[in-house]
């Protein structure tokens, strides 16, 4: 997420540090779904780590609950441990209220499950991360049977040339999610954004880079713990991440995240080079017929 400009149609700069804001934040969504169930699903990033932080703190009835997702066997399991050791320090956190542990719902699924959802929904031709389909296929499963309501925390910040926000994220962050019943934590109200746009304009350091990403405020600020930015799709690889120790903080998709989009993880699983573009054709015909 980077904030660069000044678009916010709202004043909501009374905020004085990221942890009221994020109250704020979720007192909005608690305000309009009071009588309903909330689900928050939490991954092993900031985004929807600050979310879950915020219902806690603002001690909002709700249940946590993380996608535990394998493909073909092979584990995430770093993201599990992120997971793991924000739930033991909420528990050890004294201002935290006592909570159920994050629901921790396991989903294992093969090649022939992707291949078959990438057809249904024509995810060839999105540009969206294999990551975020395998996340989508638990979301889909997982709310079948469900009541209520799901609050989650998409990381990208869109602004338009109009001057406001939020018109375009439907489309370009969160493809394929059912937003009749999922709520969009960050773009619910403008406090988080604009607290986000206060301190860029008013903190010399961050003001100075041209790309700021805002929300790192996590790790000074309430005190997440470092890590690196995850891609939802390390299981979909064999590599080691316990080797990868340099925190890059400006780069979400550095060369170690394999399958950053759904058609290059298809060139690898066919052994294809060469042009996307070129092969796509092909990739398509393959999904249709074996």
């Amino acid at each position: 997420m980077v904030i660069n400009d000044y678009r916010c149609l709202h004043d909501f700069t009374n905020s004085p540090n990221l942890e009221y804001a994020l109250i704020q934040q979720a007192h909005c969504i608690y305000d309009n779904f009071q009588k309903e169930k909330l689900t928050l699903l939490v991954s092993g990033g900031i985004d929807s780590q600050m979310m879950a932080y915020a219902f806690l703190k603002a001690k909002i009835p709700c249940e946590l609950v993380h996608f535990n997702i394998t493909y073909e066997g092979r584990k995430n399991e770093a993201e599990l441990l992120f997971v793991k050791q924000f739930d033991l320090d909420c528990a050890r956190n004294s201002d935290m209220p006592k909570f159920e542990q994050i629901n921790v719902v396991l989903y294992d699924f093969s090649y022939q499950d992707v291949k078959l959802s990438v057809y249904e929904k024509d995810w060839l031709n999105t540009g969206c991360g294999a990551g975020h389909l395998l996340q989508l296929m638990a979301y889909e499963r997982f709310i079948e049977n469900k009541d209520g309501y799901f609050v989650s925390n998409p990381g990208i910040f869109w602004t338009t040339p109009e001057g406001g926000f939020l018109s375009n994220f439907k489309t370009t962050n969160m493809t394929g999610f059912d937003f009749d019943r999922n709520i969009p934590f960050m773009y619910f109200s403008p406090h988080l954004i604009n607290y986000y746009e206060k301190v860029h304009r008013t903190h010399e350091v961050y003001r100075y880079y041209k790309r700021f990403e805002p929300k790192h405020l996590a790790f000074t600020e309430i005190g997440l713990f470092l890590r690196p930015k995850l891609s939802g799709w390390e299981c979909m690889h064999n590599a080691d991440y316990s080797e990868f120790t340099r925190i890059d903080f400006g780069n979400h998709f550095a060369p170690t995240h394999k399958h950053v989009n759904v058609r290059s993880f298809f060139m690898e699983q066919l052994n294809l080079s060469g042009n996307k573009k070129v092969v796509g054709d092909y990739i398509q015909m393959y999904s249709l017929g074996n």
